[in-house]
C-alpha cells in the first residue's frame, strides 16, 4: 500500500478527475511545512483524520479536527487544510475516500444529506467501526485485487449508511469562534464577482494592509491575493462545469479579462481553461 506524502506548495489535490468510475481512496501525510492550497472537487470526498490536530476550512466557516473526526465535503465546496503552530512537528494523515457523481446517483436517498459539509466527531471512542470501513476501502483501492471495484461498492455503501446513523445521532463540530480570518473570508466570498484589493478589505476592517497580509501569510501560507484568486478559480471551474461560456465564467469570477483568468487557470491547474473544458465533456 502507498501512502502519499506532500513536501512544499505542490498540490496533489488539482486532479480533475476520478481514476475510478465509482469509488477511490488515498491515504496521505503532510506536516506544519507543507502546504495544500485552497482546491475543490467534482465528486465527494470523505476525509478520515488519522492523526494530528489541526483546523479546517470548509466554503467560509473554520472548524477544528483531530484523530477520529470524518469531514464530509460535497462536491464543488472550496476547502482546505490549515497547519497551525501547536503540530509540534506532528503529522497530519487521512484517508481520503473519493465517490464519483455517478456512484452518488446510484445511492440518491443515502447521500441526500450530503449535500452540505458535516464534520463529525469520533475521537471519544464511539463508532470504531467507521476507521474500519475507511480502511478497508483503502487497502482494496491501493491493491486492486480481483473483483475490487464491486468489494469496494459495497464498503461504500455501507460506510455510507454508517455516517447517515452517525449524522442522525451525533453533533457535528461546531464551526470554530468568529475572528478576523473569518470575517475576512467571509467578505471575499460575498464579493468575489467584484474588484477586490487588499487596500480596501484593510479599509473595511479598520486594520492596515499589514497586518491583513500577515494575517494571510501567518494562517493560510500565502498571501491575500493568492487565496482571492484561488477562490475565483473555483467558482470559474464551477460555473464552466454549468456550461457557461469561458468568458462568461471568468468575468462572474471576478478576473479582469480573460487573459488574466487564462494565466491564473493554467498556472493553478497545469492546463488551460480551453483544455479543461474538453477534459469535463469528456
Amino acid at each position: 500500500m502507498r501512502t502519499r506524502s506532500f513536501e512544499g506548495v505542490f498540490n496533489i489535490y488539482q486532479e480533475l478527475k476520478m481514476q475510478s468510475q465509482f469509488v477511490e481512496a488515498h491515504r496521505d501525510i503532510s506536516t506544519h511545512g507543507d502546504t495544500v492550497q485552497l482546491h475543490s472537487h467534482s465528486f465527494y470526498e470523505l476525509l478520515y483524520i488519522c492523526s494530528g490536530k489541526i483546523e479546517y476550512l470548509l466554503g467560509t466557516e473554520r472548524c477544528e479536527i483531530q484523530k477520529g473526526d470524518v469531514i464530509i465535503i460535497p462536491p464543488n465546496l472550496s476547502h482546505r487544510p490549515l497547519f497551525t503552530m501547536d503540530m509540534d512537528g506532528r503529522k497530519y494523515e487521512r484517508i481520503a475516500v473519493w465517490l464519483s457523481t455517478a456512484f452518488a446517483d446510484s445511492c440518491k436517498d443515502l447521500l441526500s444529506e450530503f449535500s452540505e459539509s458535516h464534520i463529525l466527531h469520533f475521537g471519544n471512542g464511539h463508532w470504531n467501526a467507521m476507521y474500519d470501513y475507511f480502511s478497508r476501502i483503502y487497502t482494496e483501492s491501493s491493491q486492486q485485487r480481483k473483483a475490487y471495484e464491486n468489494v469496494l461498492y459495497g464498503n461504500a455503501l455501507a460506510l455510507m449508511a454508517l455516517l447517515s446513523r452517525a449524522l442522525a445521532s451525533e453533533t457535528h463540530q461546531a464551526a470554530e469562534k468568529g475572528e478576523l480570518l473569518d470575517d475576512v473570508i467571509y467578505f471575499i466570498d460575498i464579493h468575489l464577482s467584484e474588484k477586490i484589493s487588499l487596500e480596501e478589505t484593510a479599509r473595511y476592517f479598520y486594520v492596515s494592509q499589514s497586518t491583513l497580509s500577515k494575517l494571510f501569510r501567518s494562517r493560510l501560507n500565502e498571501s491575500f491575493y493568492q487565496y482571492v484568486t484561488q477562490r475565483r478559480l473555483i467558482a470559474a471551474k464551477q460555473l464552466v462545469d454549468r456550461g457557461l461560456s469561458l468568458n462568461q465564467a471568468s468575468e462572474q469570477a471576478g478576473f479582469c479579462d480573460y487573459a488574466a483568468f487564462y494565466r491564473a487557470f493554467k498556472k493553478e491547474y497545469m492546463v488551460s481553461p480551453i483544455q479543461y473544458k474538453e477534459l469535463i465533456r469528456q
